[in-house]
């Protein structure tokens, strides 16, 4: 099995996002770590930024085009993106604070923009309260939220 193609579901998953989005999308994986999903998004025509906390793993991996900052403080333009992309990186985010990581993501969001996000529980109640409209849910292992901007 070649260790840079996607998981079935995560593929499925990749394809329901972008088919919400623009041509040559700009999109940005908030929580990208190493920079898997950064590499497959851009490899399918996404123009992607990786935001990650930790530089160390920014750095190990040489993935261009990230930048090092804390998803509570996302560094990007109103309105700047046409997705966000958040694989299991809101697990690393105290509870508290992810309705305001949510409506952050809101924020950097063009008006019918998507988000993907994948978190361990949770029904999408709170990406409601932050302006997203969940269109799709997946539980596997974890739930994955697809939602456009409300």
């Amino acid at each position: 099995m070649d260790p840079a193609a996607p998981w079935p579901e995560l593929d499925q998953m990749m394809s329901a996002f972008l088919v919400r989005l623009p041509e040559r999308p700009r999109v940005l994986d908030a929580g990208c770590g190493p920079g898997h999903c950064t590499r497959l998004l851009r490899g399918r025509g996404a123009r992607v930024v990786g935001l990650d906390l930790s530089f160390g793993v920014l750095r190990s991996t040489s993935l261009s085009g990230a930048v090092q900052a804390d998803v509570r403080a996302v560094p990007v333009a109103d309105a700047a993106v046409d997705g966000v992309w958040c694989q299991a990186a809101l697990l690393h985010v105290p509870r508290a604070d992810v309705p305001r990581v949510l409506a952050a993501f809101a924020r950097v969001t063009r008006r019918a923009g998507a988000l993907h996000v994948a978190v361990r529980n949770g029904d999408g109640e709170l990406l409601e309260r932050a302006g997203w409209h969940v269109v799709d849910t997946q539980r596997l292992r974890w739930l994955y939220l697809l939602a456009h901007r409300a």
